[in-house]
C-alpha cells in the first residue's frame, strides 16, 4: 500500500489586511519523497509550483491596495462634507460634494467587486496550472510518485453570547485549505553508482 504525505502552501493565512506575503509551497521535502527525488529535482518542482502561484500573490496585493483605498475613501468623503458644511457652502456646492462622494464610494465598491471576480478567475487558472505541474511530475516518476492537488473544507462554528442589549451572533464558517498530496510507492529506490 502506498504511503501518502502532504506538502503545504505557506503564506495563505493573513493576520491582517496589511500583510501581503507571497503564496509559496513549503520547501520541506518529505523524507519518503527524498528516497525517489533528488534535492535539485525537488527544488525545480517547488520553483514550478511557486511560479504557478505567483498570480495569487498579485491578487492579494491588489485586494490589499483596494481595501486600503476603500478605508481611505470613506473618511475622505466625510471630511470633505464636513469642510463644505463648515465653510457654509450653498446648495450647489452640497450637490457637487454629494455627487463626488457617491462617485468615490461607487468606484471603490465596484473595484472591490472587480477584484473578487478577477480573484475567482485567477484562482481557477492557478489551480489548473498546479494540476498540470503535478500531472507532469507524476509522469516523470511512473509507479513511484504520484502528485495531486487536494483541498479540504473545514467548517468552524463561530458564536458569541452577549448581554441582553446585544444580539447573539453565531454561524458556520467554511475555510478551504489546499495542499499537494504525494503518494509514494513502497518500492525502494534503486541504488545509484557503479558496482565495482
Amino acid at each position: 500500500m502506498p504511503k501518502t504525505c502532504s506538502i503545504k502552501f505557506v503564506g495563505l493565512r493573513r493576520r491582517s489586511v496589511y500583510e501581503c506575503h507571497p503564496v509559496l509551497i513549503s520547501r520541506d521535502q518529505p523524507p519518503a519523497v527524498a528516497n525517489h527525488m533528488s534535492s535539485s529535482e525537488w527544488t525545480s518542482f517547488c520553483g514550478k509550483i511557486d511560479a504557478a502561484l505567483m498570480p495569487m500573490s498579485r491578487v492579494r496585493r491588489m485586494s490589499r491596495n483596494i481595501a486600503g483605498a476603500i478605508m481611505g475613501a470613506y473618511p475622505l468623503v466625510l471630511v470633505l462634507r464636513l469642510v463644505m458644511y463648515l465653510a457654509g457652502g450653498g446648495l450647489d456646492v452640497a450637490r457637487i460634494v454629494g455627487i463626488v462622494s457617491f462617485a468615490v464610494l461607487g468606484l471603490a465598491t465596484s473595484s472591490l467587486v472587480g477584484v473578487q471576480v478577477y480573484a475567482k478567475i485567477t484562482s481557477t487558472a492557478v489551480l489548473q496550472s498546479l494540476e498540470t505541474i503535478c500531472e507532469d511530475t507524476s509522469k516523470q516518476y511512473p509507479q513511484l510518485l504520484s502528485f495531486h492537488v487536494r483541498h479540504v473544507h473545514i467548517l468552524s462554528f463561530c458564536g458569541c453570547i452577549c448581554n441582553r442589549s446585544h444580539r447573539k451572533l453565531s454561524g458556520l464558517h467554511s475555510v478551504a485549505l489546499r495542499y499537494i498530496e504525494v503518494k509514494v510507492a513502497d518500492v525502494e529506490a534503486p541504488a545509484t553508482g557503479e558496482v565495482g
